[in-house]
């Protein structure tokens, strides 16, 4: 746990609201690029606590990293 989730977490009870898990959403969000696809993510984490929320930002990825799964895949 954060430090910042836990200063949001309720001390004397209540509710807590869980998000989405953003590594498990990351394997859809490569997959839509690798193959071309049109998956729909829904409920991705709002908020930043999660690193791998930022993934698709690096979408696409760069040409040498591009080039590296080309030229794998068709071996």
């Amino acid at each position: 746990m954060t430090r910042r989730l836990i200063e949001t977490f309720p001390r004397r009870g209540g509710e807590f609201q869980i998000e989405a898990d953003a590594s498990s959403a990351s394997y859809f969000h490569a997959a839509n690029w690798l193959l071309h696809s049109q998956i729909e993510i829904r409920a991705t984490p709002a908020s930043d606590w999660q690193i791998d929320a930022a993934f698709p930002k690096y979408l696409p990825l760069p040409g040498k990293i591009r080039a590296a799964i080309s030229w794998a895949t068709a071996s």
